[in-house]
């Protein structure tokens, strides 16, 4: 990337930065101060213990002040077995709203039944932005507060969360039917809710469909502990917080609330006897210069809309672009708002033209006309907090807010990104008589047409600001010359320019790669080349792009020198190595090029850190592998990559494609050993303890090992799987053995196998490991080259493992059946083969064939159990051969039972997927569709079967030259006939179920298809296409 490339993208977010905004109008006055009037706000002055509880970063749109922030907090459930699946290691980052009160979270993420929640006190919320009820229970928890990174930010709070188990969309709801909704006023009723993690932190919102919504469920005024201290007793924490652009701080003082203007707010009554219950902050609201009328005001970071209620006749509505119901203000009105009504008081107040794009505006303002005497309201929306802050003092009942300056954005009296360019750094508002003070420098906004044009001595930027007049600016001549301009950006802008190239990284996914002393390849891709550039620019800049450069870390083929050169600048610099979020080892070379003298004495004294023992040498001539890629990887080689990982201990995605006949042998003994021991240490040391998400393809083995249990993906990736992983997605890989019993996978919710083999041991030691899992998906390799069937069967050293049975599928995920919702099995890949030579079915090798029939077994016990106590699984994806299957010497072939479906499929099932279903499935399936139609599936929406006519994957094609048995090639490839088709068709129609063909051959809907999405393999298509040609 060029220079003037980088240049150009700085440009292009400073200018869209310094965009204008109006002029508004504050009245400040000091708070904290003892000997104030009562206006003046409330007396902070013995006040001292505080906490800031910083907000999660999150890419745009929804970064905060855009969107709703969101605070990190680990969850610690009431003692019980009913709470035993609930996570206490798993960080939420639940939505901060001030339009609500009350932490809600659905039951299905915390795993907690609906019996549990019938021990407990009903609850409820509605939510009037999206009209929607929530109904569940309220639960006890304790709630820990962290950092975005997962680390305790020493605060806790306690308070009742509401664990809803259903939710209603309901239309013009009343506060009198408490939690219920007359069925014609309920367009949606959903009884198994997810996803929801929405946390009000607002007061006063018991008449607004809230009355559960008191302050003793408000988790900021319920703080428990702050760094140990106990709040209650400590007699020097004011029960309070301030919503900033940098965090949330818990614990009012006159330091940080300095410079605040305050509104007094009156009690709410009628509601609650709690001392904290006050009313929503009042004042008025004006249109296009109207009269103020007086309203409520509820600035609500739960809307980028505005909802207005008002009196005034004379205002312009036009429809919305959103609603086919609403009316919105007509572009070119001004809307005006003033906190605060007491008589005296000239309050703050802030206004914003429709359709001026200021960064004030809303989205749009909804808004409802009502009669004179009815209540008068307006709800401003999240962007009230791009300029200011609020703060609530919940013991004597006072909301404050600031106006800010320190942010990348424009505001009313002066851009600062402008100021910022021609050097001038803001340190905030000294008086109330909008002036404000910038170091030795003073400016006054004054409300007046006209325009400034400052331009940088080095014409960078250009810039026009409306409604502003500077007194006082720094010539551009009398900025310090040692000083770049360029240099002088915000840092919250800096932070979104570079988090934007990694967004945008597939856009700079080219690899690029220039010679260098002849010797070997510097491989690099302009992302990363763009922010090694920008960290050259500047130590500010430096600091700024160091995490980001090292967040992701790519590994490549073609270059056997830079892993060492890496790790060596790693073990140099150890705190690099803490920055590193993702690690991407695309494809290894076979052999390093270490330089022993330099090197070597450095990796020995690093590993003895973590508890491994120095190589005796690092110069290739004394490996024993010659650290050649002729041979196996050698010890040189496996120790770079331990030592990697040992470096990087705050990793959270690791994608690796191992060399064949490669183990981690040390990282596997190191990794038990430390934990093993109850607390980590300098001497115990612990690699990827961050770790969520390890991708990796090609596990297996060579093709034609013909020692399978020695290399099987247990020995190679033990050391990865620790408790904190959530996701584990595997490809070419097999698990015979059993995993060890010391073996945690508390936190895994996903597992992905593609083109694998799992014995009945391997299969219930990795599903024994879980607790929470909730999607499993497999797709068999039972017949592919890794696992020979015949061919170089002499030289086999025991018989091909064999593959679990449908019958183990139920006993080995009964202990999930509460938190189980995606389950993806296909078998049938076991019988598919390729092209290469003529099937051999054998004793040795007729097990591995998924569609072997009945698998030498008589009756049906061998088929797939009963999930009908799977109580969350909605996504059931089956091979028919684990629902179906007969003997050879069956004509014709029997039906299945009526009941073949409908007693084996749980009540919450919402897609049924069966690729290859025969005919003899028919009835089953008329049954399926009767009983959906009667509402014993009420959840039931689509199913997914083959019809003959519109097969175009056959199976029979994939047997290798059709050298299989008749029966099976022929007679097992017929499937629903096109008239049986139609009329099971109609059947579900009618129970309002879509019907859809798959074909027979499909693998697109088991694992491949989520690893396709990911973008970690190639689709079928691409791949069909490159063959073609």
């Amino acid at each position: 990337m060029k220079p003037s490339f980088f240049l150009t993208t700085l440009r292009f977010f400073a200018l869209g930065a310094a965009a204008p905004s109006p002029l508004h109008n504050s009245m400040r006055s000091k708070g904290g101060d003892k000997n104030s009037d009562n206006n003046s706000g409330p007396d902070l002055s013995k006040y001292n213990l505080t906490a800031t509880l910083p907000i999660v970063y999150f890419p745009p749109p929804y970064t905060w002040p855009n969107y709703a922030p969101s605070l990190t907090i680990y969850l610690h459930a009431p003692q019980g077995w009913e709470f035993s699946n609930v996570s206490s290691t798993v960080p939420l980052m639940p939505i901060l709203d001030t339009g609500s009160t009350g932490l809600m979270l659905d039951a299905l993420d915390l795993n907690i039944t609906n019996a549990t929640l019938a021990k407990f006190e009903p609850g409820y919320q509605y939510l009037s932005s999206s009209t929607k009820l929530y109904r569940g229970a309220w639960i006890p928890f304790r709630l820990d507060f962290a950092n975005p990174t997962g680390e305790s930010a020493n605060v806790t709070a306690e308070i009742p969360v509401l664990v809803v188990n259903e939710t209603l969309l309901c239309s013009e709801y009343n506060n009198r039917w408490k939690s219920d909704c007359p069925p014609e006023k309920t367009t949606k009723h959903n009884l198994q809710p997810r996803g929801i993690q929405w946390w009000g932190i607002g007061f006063g919102r018991e008449s607004d469909g809230q009355l559960q919504g008191t302050p003793d469920k408000n988790a900021l005024l319920n703080i428990k502990t702050i760094n140990g201290v106990d709040v209650s007793t400590s007699g020097n924490y004011r029960v309070g917080y301030s919503l900033r652009k940098n965090g949330v701080v818990v614990g009012l003082t006159e330091e940080n609330t300095q410079d605040y203007t305050w509104t007094k707010l009156k009690k709410h009554k009628g509601f609650s006897k709690h001392p904290f219950d006050w009313r929503n902050v009042s004042g008025c609201v004006s249109i296009d210069g109207g009269s103020c009328e007086t309203s409520n005001i509820l600035v609500d970071t739960g809307n980028t809309r505005s909802y207005l209620s008002t009196t005034d006749r004379l205002v312009h509505l036009v429809p919305s672009n959103t609603s086919s119901t609403a009316k919105v203000l007509e572009a070119g009105q001004n809307v005006l708002v003033r906190f605060g009504s007491e008589v005296g008081y000239e309050g703050v107040q802030y206004n914003f033209t429709i359709g001026n794009k200021s960064t004030l505006e809303p989205d749009e303002v909804r808004t409802k006309l009502v009669k004179k005497g009815r209540e008068e309201k307006i709800n401003t929306g999240v962007y009230f907090y791009r300029e200011w802050e609020s703060a609530f003092d919940a013991d004597e009942g006072w909301w404050g807010v600031n106006l800010f300056l320190d942010l990348a954005i424009s505001t009313p009296h002066f851009d600062t990104v402008l100021l910022r360019l021609c050097g001038v750094n803001p340190i905030g508002i000294s008086n109330c008589k909008g002036q404000v003070r910038y170091q030795n420098t003073k400016f006054r906004a004054q409300a007046k047409p006209n325009n400034i044009n400052i331009s940088t001595a080095s014409s960078l930027l250009t810039m026009d600001t409306p409604l502003v007049e500077l007194n006082q600016v720094l010539h551009p001549a009398e900025v310090p010359s040692e000083v770049p301009h360029l240099d002088r950006l915000p840092t919250e802008l800096v932070e979104l320019i570079c988090s934007w190239i990694l967004a945008h990284k597939k856009t700079f996914s080219e690899t690029v790669s220039q010679p260098r002393d002849d010797k070997w390849l510097w491989e690099f891709t302009p992302c990363s080349r763009t922010l090694a550039s920008l960290s050259l620019a500047s130590k500010r800049y430096r600091q700024i792009a160091h995490p980001y450069l090292y967040s992701q870390i790519s590994i490549g083929e073609s270059d056997n020198t830079w892993l060492p050169r890496f790790v060596s600048l790693l073990c140099r610099k150890p705190d690099l190595g803490l920055l590193i979020k993702e690690i991407d080892i695309q494809c290894l070379p076979k052999a390093f090029s270490v330089e022993p003298d330099s090197m070597g004495p450095m990796f020995n004294d690093v590993a003895s850190r973590f508890s491994l023992a120095p190589l005796s040498s690092w110069s290739p001539e004394d490996c024993a592998e010659k650290c050649s890629p002729k041979h196996r990887p050698c010890d040189h080689f496996k120790r770079l990559l331990t030592l990697l990982a040992f470096l990087a201990p705050n990793v959270k995605r690791w994608r690796m494609v191992p060399p064949n006949i490669f183990h981690f042998e040390e990282l596997v003994q190191v990794t038990e050993q430390a934990f093993t021991r109850s607390m980590p240490s300098p001497s115990n040391p612990r690699a990827l303890k961050s770790l969520q998400h390890l991708w990796v393809p090609g596990a297996q083995p060579f093709p034609y090992a013909t020692d399978f249990f020695a290399l099987e993906i247990a020995l190679q990736l033990l050391g990865w799987l620790v408790p904190s992983l959530q996701k584990l997605w595997l490809r070419n890989a097999s698990l015979y053995h059993p995993l060890p019993a010391r073996i945690k996978l508390d936190n895994l919710k996903e597992i992905v196998i593609d083109f694998g083999l799992l014995t009945e041991g391997g299969l219930f030691s990795l599903t024994r490991a879980c607790k929470v899992l909730e999607s499993f998906c497999f797709c068999s390799g039972g017949n592919s080259p890794a696992f020979p069937d015949g061919w170089g069967r002499a030289a086999l050293q025991q018989t091909p493992p064999s593959e679990f049975l449908p019958e183990h599928i139920v006993p080995a995920f009964s202990h999930l059946k509460r938190t189980l919702r995606i389950l993806s099995i296909n078998r049938w890949n076991g019988a598919r083969g390729g092209a290469d030579h003529n099937i051999d079915l054998t004793r040795e090798n007729e097990r591995i064939y998924a569609a072997w029939p009945a698998w030498r077994r008589e009756g049906t016990d061998s088929l797939l159990g009963s999930l009908k106590d799977f109580r969350v699984l909605e996504t059931l994806i089956l091979d028919s051969t684990c629902l179906f299957h007969y003997n050879i010497d069956d004509n014709p072939p029997p039906n299945a039972p009526v009941d073949h479906l409908t007693k084996r499929l749980p009540r919450s099932l919402r897609r049924l997927i069966l690729p290859g279903a025969p005919p003899q499935m028919v009835p089953a399936l008329h049954a399926l569709a009767s009983s959906a139609a009667s509402g014993e599936f009420p959840y039931l929406r689509l199913v997914q079967i083959t019809s003959n006519e519109r097969d175009v994957r056959k199976r029979e094609t994939s047997w290798r030259k059709y050298g299989g048995p008749r029966s099976l090639r022929d007679e097992y490839s017929t499937f629903i006939n096109i008239d049986e088709w139609k009329s099971l068709r109609e059947r579900f129609s009618a129970a309002r179920v879509r019907l859809f063909h798959i074909n027979s051959g499909n693998t697109r809907c088991f694992a491949r298809e989520l690893l396709e999405n990911a973008g970690f393999v190639r689709p079928e298509s691409e791949i069909s296409s490159i063959l073609l040609s």
